[in-house]
């Protein structure tokens, strides 16, 4: 089963070639909604609106450098 991935594309130069990186281990990147499986940040702390909307869908929040560490 591929698992969901939301990740801001501020974080990256080439947020496609990220994408295409974890494709090919399994995840996808997707829009942030309920079946989401992880939600990526570099900070636990931030206030944005995605981070509150992921922690209402009960969506994992982890950094990038623990999720390339699961792959």
């Amino acid at each position: 089963m591929i698992k969901s991935i939301y990740f801001p594309g501020k974080e990256f130069a080439n947020k496609e070639e990220f994408a295409e990186h974890i494709f090919k281990h399994g995840y996808k990147h997707t829009s942030l909604k309920r079946t989401t499986t992880y939600l990526l940040t570099n900070d636990y702390n931030s206030n944005t609106g995605k981070m509150k909307k992921a922690s209402e869908y009960g969506v994992e929040i982890i950094t990038y450098d623990d999720f390339l560490k699961i792959l």
